[in-house]
């Protein structure tokens, strides 16, 4: 809200030190009232509650925060939101608490003319990091790690033939992508060279890592992929420059 001046006599001064207060502590006490509007979208725009309720279906997260599972004003909220009839997407971080213990949950949402969908939900806790859709966490967060692998199975223009050796490094991403993959082979960048190589991915208790990314170059930027750390295998295949397939084989458990 801007000051709006009143008209003074001419020559009187507008310079009165009680006025000056009173102009910077209005302006002052405006923030926490944008800090409050701002703060209150999850709730406002309708992706507060199934994220509670993702929460909430995790026994993981439940076993850290205890249940019920509720929104706390007490923390930073904040984040991108926005709406347009029965359509929208949010990507938001609010606080949350539960009997057991507080945290803050960063959500990726989307509307389609139906529900709110919540794509990832990864909470902080005191007890530990965990994603809520996939229901993983502590002993569930993706550890960076690099395995080698062996070429056991390679058709048409495989990056690599049968007996090559490959590095597979599994780290961290971020979003709606917990993983991020880079395949190289015979020195040659077989996914996730540049700025891909994101994928979805679920964490087991045990840290084995299961990803998954069914686009192919054409689509992505990558060839399709399906990775087991547990299992020991990756298989990859593609469309470009033809139609191939690779299976990568390591000591299971990584």
């Amino acid at each position: 809200m801007s000051d709006v001046p009143t008209a003074s006599p001419v020559g009187a001064s507008n310079t009165n030190p009680l006025r000056r207060i009173a102009i910077g502590l209005g302006g002052f006490l405006m923030w926490p009232l944008f800090f409050v509007l701002f703060s209150g979208a999850p709730a406002c725009m309708g992706f507060e509650e199934p994220t509670l309720r993702t929460l909430e279906a995790c026994p993981q997260v439940v076993a850290a925060l205890g249940t019920p599972i509720h929104r706390t004003w007490m923390g930073m909220s904040c984040g991108n939101a926005e709406t347009s009839d029965a359509f929208g997407n949010a990507s938001w971080s609010f606080p949350v608490e539960g009997p057991n213990g507080r945290g803050s949950v960063d959500v990726v949402a989307e509307r389609r003319g139906g529900p709110w969908m919540i794509y990832s939900a990864n909470v902080e806790t005191g007890a530990g990091t965990y994603e809520a859709v996939s229901c993983s966490g502590t002993g569930g967060v993706v550890v960076a790690r690099t395995l080698s692998a062996t070429v056991s199975t390679a058709t048409g223009p495989a990056p690599a033939p049968v007996g090559g050796t490959c590095s597979i490094v599994v780290a961290p991403g971020e979003g709606r992508f917990p993983c991020r993959l880079r395949i190289e082979c015979g020195g040659a960048v077989v996914y996730g060279s540049g700025t891909t190589g994101y994928s979805a991915c679920t964490v087991d208790d045990g840290g084995g890592v299961f990803a998954s990314d069914s686009g192919t170059t054409d689509v992505d930027g990558d060839p399709h992929i399906t990775l087991s750390v547990t299992g020991g295998t990756a298989m990859l295949n593609d469309t470009t420059p033809g139609t191939w397939v690779m299976v990568l084989s390591f000591p299971p458990g990584g």
